[in-house]
């Protein structure tokens, strides 16, 4: 698709520079050659049909996706070929619990059953608004039958419906762990778990929704590991300790303020850890988690069971806002680690996944393709070390 994408850039542009030399052989006298100034204005003058081209493409655009976007996918038009996602909401009390109705989504567009990245996603809703389908796109709609829906799916979906409630932290939560209104009373809630009272050194993820467990968790004493973002150091935990004097719980909570006071560490050099915060898009009763895609925040948990600092017996919990915990069966794979307990602003849920949903056991390499492990140093390493002869 980028390559398509390229060729057409290049069509354009080969396109307009014979427009340049058709003017300049038409308005030219043949014994003469325009210098700088008559090139530019030439090249000027060939930018009115590109311009005027433009504008009717953009006005195409717009009746093609914004005008269906406001009506829904179910009204026909392109809205309902590309996709639109709609977003109703059911249920009372102060937050609604959301209905998310999807018509087809373009997280579930792709070519011969590949999922395709966002950019492609866009060249081919573009391709199919100027020229049909030629080339087998395919979608999936989600309300028929009962069918699991995948992860991309219900992310974009979630991510979708908090933004409409308005209520998250920031213009956009796409591709984020939801910062979401009440983080602070859900991490209240959690302090007063047992488990979570009888924690001694915690593990975190290192998003915003977290800070306010990272801040207690510091407040009350308790040794603090804070995932490095995206695992861009082969030392993947800060350490913060909150005995030393510098380690302020304001600060230290936040990415900026552990770097700034923290110890980055190797997993091998971690105490052993009591209690597991991690971050999510969508959860369910069973304690299936769905992150925002990235896979860093099963690495970590691997990492930390493959070390031994994680055991299986570690309980795992998230905070959510009450519209992020869905009432069906969510997809999960063999490196994603079950949640024990989800806590909103609501209540705490207790999940049961049983042995239906058994712990990661370290890395899967398997699951792994060359780009994310290149991307990240400490996996880099211990390839190294599991390729070298003894």
């Amino acid at each position: 698709m980028r390559c398509f994408l390229f060729l057409i850039t290049v069509a354009l542009f080969a396109a307009e520079i014979a427009t340049i030399m058709a003017l300049d052989r038409w308005m030219m006298p043949a014994d003469e050659t325009p210098g700088w100034r008559g090139f530019i204005s030439l090249w000027g003058i060939a930018q009115v049909p590109w311009i005027v081209g433009g504008l009717l493409w953009t006005g195409l655009l717009w009746a093609a996706f914004v005008i269906p976007l406001g009506r829904g996918a179910g009204n026909g038009g392109f809205g309902a070929v590309v996709g639109n996602p709609r977003v109703g909401y059911r249920g009372e009390g102060p937050h609604r619990q959301a209905r998310l109705q999807l018509g087809v989504d373009p997280a579930s567009i792709g070519v011969g059953g590949r999922h395709l990245d966002i950019a492609e996603r866009i060249g081919l809703c573009l391709v199919t608004a100027a020229i049909g389908n030629p080339i087998g796109l395919t979608h999936r709609n989600h309300t028929a039958g009962n069918a699991m829906r995948d992860k991309w799916a219900i992310r974009e979906e979630v991510w979708t419906a908090l933004e409409t409630a308005r209520v998250v932290r920031g213009k956009s939560v796409h591709d984020k762990i939801p910062h979401f209104l009440g983080c602070e009373d859900a991490a209240a809630l959690a302090a007063e778990l047992p488990e979570w009272q009888a924690a001694r050194a915690i593990k975190s993820n290192p998003d915003q929704a977290q800070r306010p467990l990272r801040r207690l968790a510091l407040e009350q004493g308790k040794l603090l590991y804070m995932a490095v973002p995206r695992l861009k150091d082969e030392r993947v935990f800060i350490e913060l300790d909150p005995s030393r004097p510098e380690v302020e719980p304001a600060q230290a909570s936040t990415i900026s303020g552990a770097f700034k006071v923290g110890r980055p560490v190797y997993v091998a050099e971690m105490q052993p850890i009591d209690l597991v915060i991690s971050g999510s898009v969508a959860v369910n009763r069973k304690g299936i988690r769905i992150g925002k895609g990235g896979g860093f925040a099963d690495l970590e948990y691997g990492l930390a069971v493959a070390a031994g600092v994680v055991q299986p017996g570690t309980p795992v919990v998230s905070t959510v806002h009450p519209m992020q915990v869905l009432d069906e069966d969510l997809p999960w794979t063999q490196h994603d680690a079950p949640l024990d307990i989800v806590v909103t602003t609501e209540g705490v849920i207790r999940c049961d996944a049983g042995e239906e949903i058994p712990r990661p056991q370290g890395i899967y390499w398997e699951d792994l393709d060359e780009r994310k492990i290149r991307s990240i140093p400490l996996l880099v390493k211990l390839r190294q070390e599991i390729n070298t002869p003894a």
